[in-house]
């Protein structure tokens, strides 16, 4: 490779002030209008619009509280209700026919119809809601007029449940609902408004919708109020079967499959921060390259130098000696005889010491017996210091003379 010169340092100042102008560049691409009703409420949100402090308060009255990321498709049967707070991502169809198959069988879902882009006048079929599409097929819809906080009463089962606890709810969306859910023998009012129903409740099969054309009830800034946190109780945890309470996150944008992966890919690229993330991989590719130029011929690389056989050995007895392992040793050495005799003597290696020693002695083979001796005074090796390693020393020279002499001899015993 060429030296390095000048130019490559102008070459890594321009690509650093190139890195530093993408950056200034996402800082207003990602400055878009922002719709004032796509708010989500999500459980993971603490601001004023998410609904932390709802998932938060019946946790910590006792209840199974889980924030469900998975597909719809397939509901959990074991859960008892299921959240899905003015989603912000629309389910589809196959999720929606899971659903509705799940509260047929007996669950209760929780549905309010807030958020979306529902346009500023009334409206009467859910333009632009995302959730729109599940509540056509409950049958319902919301209409939107001016907002109000007074004169919400509240009625039916909910008026009824816990003993009336629930007198007084406040809610900030001025929406009510609307559509055929409304004629159906099974359908409650639960909050009424000046302009409408605002909640209701209904059946379908074994289960039950409960529907809110307002959701600010659910939100941190006004869970709080001592009725809406008992409302939200009942309604959760006391209208519907007994099980978990599942609030649906995949639809609040923390899904944990592929999709959410193709949503986050779609969110880079509408704010332009896909680009500056290519620009600053393709700087910090090139600054890399630069960094790795070297100024003349590579070093040969050094040769390994030969080390003799004897090291290793030597290197053992150093550790054993070091640690006072003396009977280790011998032992090791013992077994390294035993494995080295078998062959030549038709004794299995594999057999115990004592065995194997019993074997040798009534063996007719030259040395035989000479290596039970030597294998026996391994085996009596113990101790550390002096003494154990010079009894050590005996054990291996009266080894390695055995050993010469079964080496030497024919025959078996």
């Amino acid at each position: 490779m060429p030296p390095r010169s000048r130019k490559d340092g102008w070459l890594a100042l321009g690509l650093l002030v190139a890195l530093v102008g993408g950056v200034l560049v996402l800082g207003t691409a990602g400055s878009k209008e922002t719709d004032p009703f796509e708010i989500r409420r999500s459980t993971y949100l603490t601001t004023p619009h998410g609904t932390k402090a709802l998932h938060d308060l019946l946790q910590e009255l006792g209840y199974d509280v889980r924030r469900h990321r998975g597909s719809l498709r397939a509901v959990p049967h074991e859960a008892g209700t299921l959240c899905i707070l003015s989603a912000p991502l629309p389910p589809g169809q196959d999720e929606i026919r899971g659903v509705l198959a799940w509260v047929e069988a007996g669950g209760t879902l929780v549905l309010t119809l807030g958020g979306g882009k529902l346009a500023p006048v009334a409206s009467a079929a859910n333009r632009g809601s995302p959730v729109g599409a599940l509540a056509e097929e409950i049958g319902v819809r919301a209409v939107r007029w001016p907002a109000s906080e007074r004169d919400l009463k509240v009625v039916g089962p909910l008026a009824a449940a816990e003993g009336g606890v629930v007198k007084r709810v406040r809610l900030t969306g001025g929406r009510t609902l609307d559509g055929p859910l409304e004629g159906s023998p099974s359908f409650r009012p639960l909050v009424q408004g000046p302009y409408g129903i605002v909640a209701a409740s209904a059946r379908r099969g074994r289960g039950q919708v409960i529907v809110f054309a307002d959701d600010t009830a659910f939100t941190n800034r006004l869970v709080r109020t001592p009725d809406n946190g008992m409302m939200a109780v009942v309604l959760l945890a006391h209208m519907g079967r007994r099980g978990p309470i599942l609030f649906d996150e995949r639809h609040q944008g923390y899904g944990d499959d592929r999709e959410a992966v193709a949503r986050l890919a779609g969110a880079l690229s509408e704010t332009g921060l896909f680009l500056v993330l290519l620009q600053a991989g393709l700087a910090a590719g090139a600054l890399l390259y630069l960094a790795a130029r070297r100024f003349g011929a590579p070093l040969p690389a050094p040769r390994a130098r030969r080390r003799a056989a004897t090291e290793a050995a030597e290197a053992l007895g150093r550790a054993y000696r070091a640690a006072g392992a003396a009977a280790a040793a011998a032992e090791t050495l013992a077994a390294g005889a035993r494995r080295r005799a078998a062959a030549r003597l038709g004794i299995p290696p594999t057999l115990p010491p004592e065995e194997f020693g019993a074997r040798l002695r009534a063996s007719r083979s030259a040395g035989a017996a000479d290596l039970a001796a030597a294998l026996d005074r391994a085996a009596a090796v113990e101790g550390r210091g002096g003494a154990a390693d010079r009894a050590l020393a005996e054990a291996a020279r009266g080894i390695e003379r055995a050993m010469a002499r079964v080496r030497g001899g024919e025959g078996t015993g």
